[in-house]
This record gives structure tokens, C-alpha cells and sequence, in this order.
């Protein structure tokens, strides 16, 4: 399979409309995580910096807050739309920044893109203060209570190099170096249907591999089309995040939600 381009995929840019309602619930967890936390914070895996500015930033205004993405592309746009984030380029492999030098560490939907993972986990942990923790957010595509997530296709569309379940992620994070504080989940039925349904449409649609529906809403003319999938994008979102109000935390969802602190040194 032809190798995903990261540079033609840009994720996490930034949200023209940015009501409550129709965020993804994964957006609203971290900030209650973070609570009173001052210092330094590193998005791993920031793409175009819309987590990074958009939500951590706004939220926390007197956290440094800091984004590394391996695309070019994505950085550059980031620094354009939140110059209040320091943003480089940089390979999750080997992370510019010095040892024990942040106070948190995010990873949003980052550890399923990568071929290493557990050298990943590492490096992450040598940036890292002594009481820092790192909070992590990851699909486990592979478990067995979750539905309708097609290997293939994840790894067509998304880049996604790993297929997490629960037991697996757990035992990432606690042979590296980790031990896991807490973990719960977000993304039950509806969530993985329509995810399911949204990569076997682009299959069936015989979309590029970078085609995203809010990057194409947003260019362009406002069409007749794209007025109508703007309205559905916005009329799931809202059940989606709906469904995660009913549905308690501790039952398995497509998102693993992990906060965790080093082991050792």
C-alpha cells in the first residue's frame, strides 16, 4: 500500500464554528484534566494546531503551551492561525526539546499513527518532569467490543499503522515506563457506526486518500452541496456527543482516554 502522505492530510484545522455542542467530546476532556496545572505543555502529533490553540491555549491562557507535528505543512499553517503556540517540526522519535523539560504531555490520537510506538513512549518520557503526567487519547480499532472498524481502510484514510484494543494499550504504556492513573472512554455505538459508514463511503466514492469533509466544506464556494453536508456534519456531531452523555465513561468506546506518570528513570 502506498505510503501515507502527511503532508497532503492535514488534521486538526482549525473549526470556523466552534460551539459546545458540536465538538467531539474527546475535545472537552483534557481541559477538566488539567485543572490548575501551570508550566509547559507539548502536543505530540499537533497536525494543523487547532487542539494545541484552539482548545489548550483558549482554555489556559497561562500555560506554554507547545505543538510537534512530523508535517511541514500542517506546522506552517498552525503557526499562522495560533502564533500564541510555539509550534516545530519534529520526529516523534527524536523530540528538539531537552530532558525533563515539560510539566504535561498530550497525545491526541497520535500512538496509532506510529510504526514504533514504544520507542515513541521513550522519548515522550525523557521530556518529561519528574511528576508530569501524560495524557493520551487513542482508538482501540482492535478491541472486541468495538464495531465496524475496517483495518484497511483506517490505514488508507487515517494512516493508521496500529490496531489497539484495550489490553493491548494498557500493556504499552505500563512496559515502557507508564503507570496508568485512570482510563476511560469516549465514542460508543453511534460514534463507531458512523465512522465505519464515513470510511467505507470514501472507499465506495473512490476519494483521495487526503479528502477530509471538513477541509472540503470550508474551501472553496459555499455550494448547495457543501451547505448539506455541513448541516449533517453538524446534526451527527450533536448525536454523537448526545449518546456520550448517557453512556457512562468506564464502558468500552472506539477512544481510550489513559492519564498516566513515569515509572522509572
Amino acid at each position: 500500500m502506498k505510503k501515507f502522505n502527511y503532508e497532503k492530510k492535514l488534521y486538526s484545522t482549525r473549526e470556523k464554528i466552534n460551539l459546545p455542542i458540536l465538538n467531539s467530546g474527546v475535545i472537552d476532556i483534557l481541559p477538566r484534566e488539567l485543572g490548575s496545572l501551570r508550566g509547559k505543555v507539548l502536543d505530540i502529533g499537533c497536525g494543523a494546531g487547532y487542539y494545541s490553540g484552539g482548545i489548550l491555549k483558549k482554555k489556559f491562557p497561562k500555560l506554554e503551551v507547545y505543538g510537534v507535528d512530523v508535517s511541514r505543512n500542517a506546522i506552517g499553517t498552525a503557526k499562522k492561525d495560533f502564533p500564541q503556540v510555539r509550534f516545530v517540526v519534529g520526529d516523534v522519535y527524536k523530540l528538539p526539546f531537552p530532558d525533563s523539560y515539560f510539566d504535561a504531555i498530550t497525545s491526541n490520537c497520535t500512538l496509532e499513527h506510529l510504526e514504533k510506538p514504544k520507542e515513541a513512549l521513550r522519548e515522550i518520557r525523557r521530556i518529561m518532569k519528574k511528576n508530569a503526567f501524560f495524557f493520551s487519547i487513542t482508538p482501540i480499532e482492535g478491541d472486541k467490543f468495538v464495531f465496524f472498524q475496517d483495518e484497511t481502510l483506517a490505514k488508507r484514510f487515517h494512516g493508521h499503522l496500529q490496531r489497539f484494543s484495550k489490553s493491548d494499550l494498557i500493556n504499552l504504556m505500563e512496559n515502557n515506563g507508564f503507570k496508568i492513573i485512570r482510563y476511560y472512554f469516549w465514542g460508543f455505538f453511534l460514534c463507531q457506526l458512523v465512522s465505519g459508514v464515513y470510511l467505507r463511503l470514501f472507499k465506495f466514492l473512490n476519494l483521495p486518500r487526503e479528502f477530509q469533509i471538513k477541509n472540503y466544506i470550508e474551501s472553496g464556494n459555499p455550494a448547495l452541496q457543501k451547505r448539506l453536508l455541513t448541516y449533517i456534519r453538524y446534526f451527527v456531531n450533536i448525536l454523537i456527543n448526545l449518546e456520550s452523555l448517557l453512556i457512562p465513561k468506564k464502558a468500552t468506546g472506539l477512544y481510550m482516554n489513559i492519564v498516566a506518570k513515569k515509572t522509572w528513570d
